[in-house]
C-alpha cells in the first residue's frame, strides 16, 4: 500500500497556519511586560502535522520544523509513518516560498527528514528583536530567589503566566 503525502494531503493547512508563524517570528510587535516563550519555540497543528517554530535556534537563527506521527515497532525493529521524500519535498519547497515572501530570507539548512519523524529547516534572517526579547525573558529565568528558569514545577506561576502574556499567532501555542 502506498503511503499518502501528510504534507500534501493537509488541504493546504501546513501553508495556511505557517504564514502567521512566521509573520509572528519577524513581527516588531510589542508584547506585555513579562512575556516570554520557551527557547525551544511555539507549535501548532495542521492536519496530521505538528508544525514549530524555535525563534532562536542552531547558530541563533530560526528553524521551523515539521512533525510527523510515526510508529515505531520493537518486535521488527522499523518504523512506519515516517517522512518520505516527498513530504520533505513539499515542506521544504512551503517553508522557502514562505519564507521569501514574508521575511525576505532563504533556507540555509535542513537536517533530520527523510527516513524520521521531523524534519528541521534553519533559515538565514535572525527573528525580530521584539520576539527574541521572548526567548531571552525565559531564559534569564524566575526572578524570585531559588527558583529556577521553569519553576512552575514547584508550584509558581511565573513561567506559566508568562507564557500567557505573550501574543501569539492564532492556532499556536
Amino acid at each position: 500500500m502506498e503511503s499518502t503525502n501528510r504534507v500534501a494531503g493537509s488541504r493546504g493547512w501546513v501553508a495556511r497556519r505557517l504564514r502567521p508563524g512566521l509573520q509572528w517570528l519577524w513581527s516588531n510587535r510589542r508584547h506585555r511586560r513579562g512575556a516570554l516563550i520557551s527557547h525551544h519555540g511555539i507549535t501548532a497543528r495542521a492536519g496530521e502535522c505538528g508544525l514549530w517554530i524555535a525563534a532562536s535556534g542552531a547558530d541563533a537563527l530560526p528553524v521551523v520544523g515539521l512533525q510527523l506521527n510515526s510508529k515505531y515497532d520493537l518486535e521488527t525493529d522499523t518504523h512506519t509513518g515516517c517522512i518520505t521524500v516527498a513530504e520533505a519535498e513539499d515542506f521544504e519547497k512551503i517553508v522557502g516560498r514562505l519564507a521569501g515572501e514574508i521575511g525576505g530570507t532563504t533556507i540555509k539548512s535542513t537536517w533530520n527528514g527523510v527516513g524520521t519523524s521531523s524534519l528541521s529547516v534553519q533559515l538565514f534572517r535572525m527573528c525580530s528583536k521584539a520576539v527574541a526579547a521572548l526567548v531571552d525573558e525565559e531564559q534569564k529565568g524566575c526572578p524570585k530567589p531559588d527558583h529556577r528558569m521553569h519553576c512552575s514545577w514547584d508550584g509558581c506561576s511565573w513561567y506559566s503566566d508568562g507564557h500567557k502574556k505573550t501574543r501569539l499567532p492564532r492556532g499556536w501555542r
